[in-house]
């Protein structure tokens, strides 16, 4: 998979195991694997550390306590991930105890989730908050279903998207692959959106410096040309 991204022109991934009630999340094993796999595969492209953490009472708890034990690099920013079966009234209140702890929420693909698809106006008002949003490059690239796209799609027009990422698990149905999705927000939205969402907001967020705001801006029909990708930030 690393290999793979690399020759796709990645040169920054970030591994982000779950923590949730079936896959606990052990920092120490995580710096351990993370040590073996860049002995294995050289500098290129540079491997950071992060968590997708599931919103539950002894995750939250644990990470209010303490504040960079999931975060990426051990910094502010922390991904998210909401239950397709439910999302409380309470998660409004939850993000804003993270935020004030000093951790900034990025809600990972929620164009995958039918429940906020629903909840778009909501979505909306968290970003107000301070969280970010992080969409899967295969929902705008179109190796997923019409229905992700279309909601990416929506969601990138209402300028609440923050940052794509590949949302790697394997070297198949899910690759560490962001080129074409690139290409096709390049083509559709130009190519400041590309670089902004692609590029310049990951660093931003492995490097804990502040992320721009989301970009909405109308679809663009002319093909454009597209540059080498330099940096991207790619999931679990």
């Amino acid at each position: 998979m690393v290999s793979m991204a690399a020759e796709a022109g990645t040169t920054d991934l970030v591994a982000t195991p779950h923590g949730n009630s079936r896959f606990a999340f052990h920092p120490q094993i995580v710096l351990e694997k993370l040590a073996e796999l860049r002995n294995a595969v050289g500098p290129v492209p540079a491997i950071h550390t992060g968590c997708e953490l599931h919103l539950t009472l002894e995750s939250v708890q644990d990470a209010l306590d303490h504040p960079t034990r999931y975060t990426i690099n051990n910094l502010q920013y922390l991904l998210v991930e909401l239950s397709n079966s439910s999302i409380p009234k309470t998660t409004t209140g939850i993000l804003s105890m993270l935020l004030q702890a000093g951790m900034v929420p990025i809600i990972v693909h929620p164009e995958l989730n039918p429940l906020l698809d629903r909840m778009t106006e909501t979505l909306s008002e968290w970003c107000e908050m301070g969280c970010l949003v992080q969409v899967t490059a295969q929902s705008l690239s179109g190796d997923f279903r019409d229905k992700a796209r279309n909601r990416a799609r929506r969601l990138l027009g209402l300028g609440i998207v923050h940052v794509v990422a590949s949302d790697a698990h394997d070297t198949q149905k899910r690759p560490p692959l962001l080129d074409s999705a690139m290409r096709a927000v390049a083509v559709e939205y130009g190519e400041g959106v590309a670089e902004s969402l692609f590029t310049i907001n990951p660093r931003a967020v492995i490097s804990g410096d502040q992320v721009v705001a989301g970009t909405h801006l109308p679809r663009r029909r002319s093909l454009l040309s597209w540059g080498r990708f330099k940096a991207a930030l790619a999931g679990s």
